[in-house]
């Protein structure tokens, strides 16, 4: 939800010339602002608050029951409970598939194995394809 802190009305004048006359303009818009520590994000997407925290927002509001993969500057990452997962490392489940991650990004990059809970699982693309052993 947006609070409104206020608001501030700016006025300017223009001055110009139509058919040899000087003519005078003035127009005032209205903008408000927000607090400082309101979030003002209108779209969907990761938006880093005034905590530092990186959050999921829907539409301008927090996505706290988001979970799943989030695509933002061009790589994919991890959120759980609306919150990016920075610190998430190595085969993570998201919505019923299982992804290799480092430091909360999908390793898209990545094709080989990883070890994971005394198995060994054969990664392609960033993603889980079969266990091998």
């Amino acid at each position: 939800m947006i609070d409104q802190l206020g608001s501030i009305t700016l006025e300017a004048t223009y001055k110009y010339t139509e058919n040899g006359e000087t003519k005078t303009l003035t127009t005032a818009d209205t903008f408000d602002y927000l607090s400082a520590d309101t979030p003002y994000y209108l779209g969907t997407g990761l938006y880093q608050d005034a905590d530092g925290v990186w959050r999921y927002y829907i539409d301008g509001d927090f996505a706290e029951d988001y979970s799943g993969i989030v695509d933002f500057d061009d790589k994919q990452f991890v959120v759980a409970n609306g919150v990016l997962c920075q610190d998430a490392s190595g085969l993570t489940p998201i919505d019923n598939e299982w992804f290799y991650v480092v430091n909360g990004k999908l390793a898209v990059d990545y094709n080989g194995t990883v070890e994971y809970n005394g198995g060994t699982f054969k990664v392609v693309g960033g993603m889980v394809k079969e266990q091998i052993k």
